[in-house]
């Protein structure tokens, strides 16, 4: 099991995924804001974010530069789900922290494949 927070402004794909990801067996907290979402992590401090770009309040990549300043914010994978998928956008998320950059939409199987990895 994981602890998985999952960051989205669309309610209804942050509450599927994160419906998904419980059935499946991980412990999951939602928020559909930048600057919540960074509160959530903070204190859940997850394994695994599921992390929206285009979000308001923060965006993702102020929310994974926050995470990746924390000391414990290392061994957190990060997984941007997004929308944003030209080439300066995948450059973007690198810099800011994320591990994999996903444009949606993101089929659950690919979801699942990843997490098989990193558990």
């Amino acid at each position: 099991m994981l602890n998985i927070v999952v960051a989205d402004d669309n309610l209804d794909a942050a509450n599927t995924l994160a419906e998904l990801l419980r059935v499946i067996g991980h412990h999951v907290g939602v928020a559909n804001r930048g600057d919540d979402a960074a509160a959530l992590i903070d204190e859940l401090r997850p394994d695994v974010v599921f992390l929206d770009i285009g979000m308001p309040g923060m965006d993702g990549l102020d929310v994974c530069r926050q995470l990746r300043s924390r000391s414990w914010g290392a061994r957190t994978i990060v997984i941007a789900v997004t929308g944003f998928g030209r080439a300066q956008d995948y450059e973007a998320s690198a810099a800011a922290g994320f591990d994999y950059h996903c444009t949606k939409p993101v089929s659950f199987t690919n979801i699942e494949k990843m997490l098989k990895r990193i558990a």
